[in-house]
């Protein structure tokens, strides 16, 4: 799993995208101090269904046409929760 630091955030470690058997699809994630916001890109019915989850708790969703769009939208979700959470 690559990790980079985010450079206005030097708490911040961002794990790249990657393919996830689990979620049927891709995931990424934003680690912030203790905290582990897990992003998920699953495709349905020619659309995609993104996440951001923490632990068990869903804090952000929505469905996107493209993969790329979905992928975008997640993680302009998490940065949000991370700006809360700072």
């Amino acid at each position: 799993m690559h990790t980079s630091s985010a450079p206005h955030l030097p708490n911040v470690q961002l794990i790249n995208w990657q393919p996830d058997a689990d979620v049927f699809g891709e995931a990424a994630g934003i680690l912030y101090s203790d905290r582990l916001l897990d992003l998920v890109v699953t495709p349905s019915n020619e659309r995609y269904v993104w996440e951001v989850v923490d632990a068990c708790d869903i804090l952000a969703s929505g469905i996107a046409g493209s993969l790329a769009e979905a992928k975008r939208a997640a993680e302009a979700a998490a940065w949000r929760e991370v700006v809360k959470l700072a």
